[in-house]
């Protein structure tokens, strides 16, 4: 039997949820989608934003919401009966909704004077960080943290108690989310940090190290020699002597030529290359020196640590502090 493999752009398509997309969007809509298909899930995840179990008739869930009024595009917003309204947010990564974000969706719960009203914010983040975080803006809204490991886990406890269609879409949704968001395990979760240069990159007089991460979105380095094999599910990069972002890694390949990912670089053959998608940047608000360290060092941090440090030393030697690691 012949192999068919159906790919987008080279990158093979393992879920039909795939073919959206994996920016947040995408990722919101194939959520809000399933929520519509499997109300053991929707059931699930109403009972943890609220806090109880709710009997409903009715649930409305709209995506992509334009408020004419108050402006903006909300992710998901989701109305049930005539009690509860409720706005979600998808963020990737260990990002959060600013603080007038949050300000200015809440005031659409003026449209609906005498409903309950949640805030509820989709993300890495573990909820005790997430939580903490928020309640620094001082908001009068009632604001909810929901990790998408949960969600990720929840998946595969609601399979036995659905119908053989609604198991497909949890194998579906399943392998997409694998693919875009990140599991709470020591590996997945440590970030690996390398410091970035303005020198033109390896064998271009046209683009530098930096303009391949911040323009092409993607960064690269040799096979072996003392660098992680296989590549990072994050890695973060430090320039001027500060943190200046972290990325996701999508995807990698290991490449000789790098010309047809990066044109600005001639046609040349290297040694072996693992070359690096990167997903949306993100990090701490706040600015997170370099500390002690040397000014070429590569170093590794757990995710968690760099939003509770001042600088990558500290979140590095947290890191090193924690059992098992």
């Amino acid at each position: 039997m012949s192999e068919v493999q159906l790919l987008r752009n080279d990158t093979p398509i393992n879920s039909l949820f795939n073919l959206l997309g994996d920016k947040e969007n995408d990722i919101t809509f194939s959520l809000a989608w399933f929520f519509s298909k499997n109300e053991k899930f929707l059931s699930w995840f109403l009972k943890e934003v609220i806090g109880d179990s709710i009997k409903y008739q009715k649930v409305d869930i709209n995506l992509q919401k334009y408020d004419e009024k108050y402006g903006g595009y909300t992710d998901i917003e989701i109305v049930v009966d005539n009690d509860w309204f409720i706005i979600v947010e998808a963020k990737k990564g260990w990002n959060l909704p600013t603080k007038r974000q949050i300000r200015k969706y809440m005031k659409r719960k003026k449209h609906y004077p005498s409903f309950r009203t949640l805030f509820v914010v989709l993300s890495d983040c573990d909820q005790e960080y997430a939580i903490k975080e928020v309640k620094k803006y001082q908001l009068k809204a009632k604001v909810i943290s929901v990790s998408w490991e949960k969600l990720f886990l929840k998946l595969n406890r609601i399979r036995e108690l659905s119908n053989n269609y609604q198991k497909q879409l949890i194998n579906e949704l399943e392998k997409y989310l694998k693919g875009v968001i990140s599991m709470d395990n020591v590996e997945s979760n440590k970030v690996f940090c390398v410091a970035l240069s303005r020198d033109k990159a390896v064998g271009s007089h046209r683009i530098s190290f930096l303009e391949v991460v911040t323009k092409k979105k993607k960064y690269f380095y040799p096979v072996g020699k003392g660098w992680p094999s296989p590549p990072p599910t994050y890695i973060a990069f430090r320039i001027d002597a500060k943190l200046l972002s972290i990325h996701y890694v999508k995807k990698y390949d290991i490449v000789t030529n790098f010309h047809k990912y990066i044109p600005e670089i001639p046609s040349e053959e290297f040694d072996p290359f693992y070359l690096l998608w990167l997903d949306t940047p993100f990090g701490p608000k706040k600015e997170v020196k370099n500390g002690n360290i040397y000014a070429n060092q590569h170093l590794w941090f757990m995710i968690d640590t760099i939003f509770t440090s001042k600088t990558i030393k500290e979140a590095r030697d947290k890191t090193k502090r924690r059992p098992g690691i």
